[in-house]
């Protein structure tokens, strides 16, 4: 018996082994990306570690009104997180204080002076100068922040872990890999777990989340399944903003169940208010505290005067969706490193359109032949909908086009993409194909990040080493 199964693995052996594989790969590229960019040529990590330093320095949250508690600016950038829920800053301040004396960082700016943004005239360089000792002068310092950058690695990590097991709950067999897959090696993503941000965190929550409310349509009787899912709406509040796209979702998603199980209306009603309640144990004294402090339950207000320079308000039919949304929206999605300014070979962003429009060609098939999978179509109808309806609101106020944003739901978008892929390889002659498509796949994939990695060494190392010299 020993010597057959050693031979002939089961189908739940060799998804372990692939799994592991998976995460492997991913934990390996991603402390690579974290080792090679270099400090702060990443969206907004100035502002997000002044963040962490002040709350690991003063044990309180900023408030931004007043000037002696407001976050201020890390190398007198426009730019503060301080309208940022604090969950991560938290976590990250504790990290901090083990390693950094008092939990302060010190960082020393010396600005690129041919970049835009310091009067030069270009956005196609680094923005900082990197020279030995800048802008991390200490040992500790930069032991800190390196910490902090495998802490984001470590989130990244177990995002990915969550989205393998979303998948095995939406696909069937092989396929079930290709979700967890995707996410492991799209760049940008890799990209945004290597530096220090917010957005690992709250990926990680949405991703939970997405996971529990799947667990609710497979068990919607189990009062305990939507304690749990309160619990983790409650932390992705205290993560980021752009959990609230969570909300539409749930409503809708409960309203449906409701629907379906029009019998058991009070059940249900009462079930959604343990839910909401518990979400409210976890998140609402931040809401509150948002009120007393700014005068609005989200701290959009602050938000707006805190980043004015920032602010852009355009209608839904002006040129900037039709043109700026459209170009920046899909090469940030799949990989647009530093400060949105460094772009990789065109021929990964050809790819990766091709895929995901032969993908979508298949979820239509799908579709039409009534072969869908009824949880993937009703989660990514209901949230991934709602998440880019969020993006266009954001949009309407701050032009930041970024795909990035669409990563709360890249676990649905994944699932989409393996669905897809599947529907077209489903008639009996094309089945064999299975194994070839997969494994050209993860060669075009790992292609993509080597390139990804090529391209950020050449950008900030190369031409005499232009970063550090």
């Amino acid at each position: 018996m020993v010597r057959q199964w050693w031979h002939r693995p089961s189908a739940d052996a060799w998804l372990a082994a692939g799994h592991g594989a998976v995460l492997a790969y991913f934990l390996l590229f991603a402390t690579v990306f974290a080792a090679v960019v270099p400090p702060f040529e990443a969206p907004d990590e100035p502002a997000h570690l002044a963040y962490v330093s002040f709350v690991a320095t003063r044990a309180e949250l900023p408030s931004q009104y007043d000037p002696q508690r407001a976050l201020p600016s890390l190398f007198g950038m426009i730019v503060t997180e301080g309208h940022q829920p604090p969950l991560y800053y938290a976590l990250a301040a504790l990290l901090v204080r083990l390693v950094a004396p008092g939990g302060s960082i010190e960082a020393v700016a010396r600005p690129n002076p041919e970049h835009a943004w310091n009067g030069g005239r270009r956005v196609d360089v680094p923005l900082l100068q990197h020279t030995a000792g800048v802008p991390l002068p200490r040992v500790s310092d930069r032991f800190a922040f390196l910490l902090l950058r495998l802490f984001s690695v470590a989130l990244g990590a177990a995002n990915v872990a969550t989205v393998l097991v979303l998948a095995r709950r939406l696909l069937p067999g092989c396929w079930q890999l290709v979700p967890g897959i995707f996410v492991a090696t799209l760049p940008q993503f890799l990209f945004m777990s290597a530096v220090i941000s917010n957005d690992g965190l709250a990926n990680l929550l949405a991703t939970l989340c997405l996971l529990q409310a799947m667990r609710l349509l497979d068990a919607p009787d189990r009062r305990r399944s939507y304690l749990v899912l309160g619990i983790l709406l409650g932390l992705a509040l205290l993560a980021k903003k752009t959990a609230l796209f969570l909300l539409p979702g749930l409503a809708l998603l409960l309203g449906c169940m409701a629907y379906r199980r029009r019998g058991r209306l009070a059940w249900i009603a009462l079930s959604a208010l343990v839910m909401l309640g518990s979400a409210l144990l976890v998140a609402g004294w931040f809401f509150v505290r948002n009120k007393l402090l700014y005068g609005d339950l989200l701290g959009t207000q602050m938000e707006r005067a805190t980043l004015a320079v920032l602010v852009q308000e355009k209608p839904l039919t002006s040129a900037y969706f039709r043109t700026q949304f459209v170009d920046e929206l899909f090469p940030s999605f799949v990989g647009r490193f530093g400060w949105m300014q460094v772009s990789l070979p065109s021929a990964v962003y050809w790819f990766y359109g091709l895929l995901l429009g032969i993908s979508a060609a298949g979820v239509v098939s799908a579709v039409w032949a009534r072969r869908f999978p009824a949880a993937l179509a009703a989660l990514a109808a209901v949230f991934g909908l709602s998440c880019f309806g969020g993006i266009i609101a954001y949009n309407l106020t701050y032009s930041q086009p970024q795909g990035r944003f669409l990563f709360p739901v890249l676990s649905l978008l994944a699932a989409l993409l393996a669905a897809g892929l599947r529907e077209l390889l489903h008639p009996r002659p094309l089945r064999r194909a299975v194994p070839l498509v997969i494994g050209g796949l993860i060669a075009g994939f790992v292609l993509a990040d080597g390139l990804s990695i090529a391209t950020i060494v050449q950008f900030y190392y190369g031409n005499g080493l232009r970063a550090l010299s």
